[in-house]
């Protein structure tokens, strides 16, 4: 099996977020060839007006720094991956008077072995030692093994084609309520080597379980197909 490769763009400029939450995490698990392992991407989208810059004397610029922790444990409990980073966000004066709906965005890659997993990712803004941790439950599937099986399921604020290849901008923080458009983006593999044409039926949901989209599709898989939904 091999993905038909799509660009996914973080963009500076984001849909605003009512909340102060410090960060905002999005883990999304898809097939890959490495090992026969799946690819784990962790988005972390941090909202710039929830950082305090510091005015650097030197570069007359405002820094903001902070540091993450991303550690995943396998279903025993052991540590399968821990990494601990830091990064960095450089604004002028004038960019100071904008951080409202701007945003630092942060991607991290793992491979893992299908099974369940606990993640925990630990955000520190360094200049107020304002700490945040958010944790996420992880199920990756066997794409190997499985005849038909789905990647997780991710919201986009924009799509668009840039040369060939179409691009897509992650809603990380979930906030859906100012999108005109809302879309949805996932991968659906086939591991066998024929043809399959199956019929398979979403629906989206509010608050109140109250169904506002029903959809059935019906496809053809060949080895991998990619699927972008736009509601």
């Amino acid at each position: 099996m091999k993905p038909t490769e799509v660009k996914a763009q973080l963009e500076e400029k984001t849909i605003r977020s009512e909340s102060k939450q410090l960060f905002f995490v999005d883990p999304m698990v898809f097939y890959s060839k490495e090992k026969s392992r799946a690819r784990l991407d962790v988005y972390m989208e941090i909202p710039l007006e929830n950082l305090q810059f510091k005015k650097n004397y030197n570069s007359k610029k405002y820094d903001a720094n902070v540091s993450y922790t991303v550690a995943i444990k396998n279903f025993a409990g052991e540590v399968v991956e821990n990494e601990s980073m830091t990064d960095y966000v450089t604004t002028t004066k004038e960019e100071q008077k904008g951080l409202e709906g701007s945003a630092k965005y942060i991607v991290r890659e793992y491979y893992l072995n299908p099974g369940k997993y606990d993640m925990e990712v630990t955000l520190v803004d360094m200049n107020t030692k304002k700490e945040l941790t958010l944790r996420n439950k992880i199920d990756v599937v066997d794409f190997i093994n499985e005849r038909i099986s789905f990647s997780n399921i991710m919201l986009i604020s924009n799509m668009a084609t840039e040369n060939g290849k179409r691009v897509i901008t992650p809603l990380v923080n979930g906030n859906v309520d100012n999108l005109k458009e809302l879309y949805v983006f996932f991968e659906v593999y086939n591991a066998k080597s024929e043809d399959i044409v199956n019929s398979y039926s979403f629906q989206i949901l509010d608050k109140n379980e109250n169904v506002v989209e029903r959809e059935t599709l019906h496809i053809r898989y060949h080895q991998v197909l990619p699927s972008v939904l736009k509601r």
